[in-house]
């Protein structure tokens, strides 16, 4: 009998789908990365990408816009705080939405200088990426080539 649970189990784990879901708000954001990345030479896999609003708990004055993890099964999950991203200009939902991308899909860690996509605080690299998004957008796909492909 205990046998027959544990192949029983392992079934169903073999067997398992991916249960990926996007929320419909964020399906164009999604697309315009894969197609960024495309430009670059870069095909990504976005099946395993699961992005869903949650409320998420502030924690002392740094409220979230968004975060991604990725599991042992590299299940891809973003997920965002679905008011405090609304109330945000469309300028900064891009920039956020892009950045939490870059984490899932290509697994861009944080670069914290100032003038980086991927700096952990918004607010010291949007004012530039505001004048120049393509060029910050273009230096997270030159990285990944640079650190991943080669």
């Amino acid at each position: 009998m205990r046998y027959l649970i544990l192949i029983l189990i392992a079934l169903n784990v073999a067997c398992a789908k991916n249960t990926s879901y996007i929320e419909p708000e964020y399906e164009a954001y999604v697309h315009e990365f894969m197609n960024d990345a495309a430009a670059f030479g870069i095909r990504l896999d976005a099946s395993r990408l699961t992005i869903v609003n949650e409320t998420m708990v502030k924690e002392g004055s740094v409220r979230t816009l968004g975060v991604c993890s990725i599991d042992s099964n590299n299940n891809l999950r973003i997920t965002m705080n679905k008011e405090l991203f609304e109330s945000k200009t469309p300028e900064l939902r891009d920039f956020v939405m892009f950045h939490e991308l870059a984490h899932c899909l290509v697994r861009m860690p944080h670069f914290d200088s100032d003038i980086d996509i991927m700096n952990t605080y918004v607010n010291n690299a949007f004012p530039i990426f505001m004048n120049d998004k393509k060029t910050l957008k273009n230096k997270v796909f030159q990285r990944y080539i640079d650190t991943t492909l080669k």
